[in-house]
C-alpha cells in the first residue's frame, strides 16, 4: 500500500517538475519576445524622430527657396 502511494506521489512529482520546466521555458520565450517588441518599439520611435527631422529640414529648405 505505501509503495503504491510512493510510486503515485513520485509520478505526480515528476509530472509537476516537467510542468514547471515547460512553464519556465514558456516564460523565457515570452521574456525574449517582450524584449524584441520593446526593441522594435524603440527603433520605430527613433525612425519617427528621424523622419520628423527630415520633414522639418525639407520644410525649412522649401521656405528658404521661396524667400
Amino acid at each position: 500500500m505505501l509503495k503504491e502511494q510512493n510510486i503515485a506521489q513520485g509520478d505526480t512529482i515528476s509530472s509537476l517538475k516537467k510542468e514547471i520546466r515547460e512553464l519556465e521555458l514558456s516564460k523565457a520565450r515570452q521574456e525574449s519576445q517582450k524584449a524584441e517588441l520593446e526593441y522594435n518599439l524603440r527603433a520605430g520611435e527613433y525612425n519617427v524622430e528621424i523622419i520628423k527631422n527630415q520633414l522639418e529640414n525639407v520644410n525649412t529648405e522649401t521656405a528658404l527657396m521661396k524667400a
